[in-house]
């Protein structure tokens, strides 16, 4: 991976984990009847699930890669 692309993906992470924090931010100071919203479990899925999706985009993106290298070394000795 090129420096390039990793200062990229390391940039939309970041911007992403603040985007979701200030989205839940927002809602948490504007949402009347907090009281009834089950906040516990919203505050920890939200979050849970953005990182199951970013571990797994960045093994499909290993994977990708091994694979791509594993294709020019077979065709470099061909």
């Amino acid at each position: 991976m090129t420096s390039g692309a990793n200062k990229q993906a390391i940039i939309l992470t970041v911007s992403s984990v603040v985007l979701l924090a200030a989205s839940i931010a927002v809602v948490v100071l504007e949402m009347r009847g907090a009281e009834e919203f089950p906040w516990g479990i919203h505050l920890v899925t939200i979050p849970a699930v953005f990182l199951v999706g970013l571990i797994a985009g960045w093994v499909m993106r290993e994977r990708q890669a091994a694979e791509e290298k594993a294709r020019a070394e077979l065709d470099k000795e061909a």
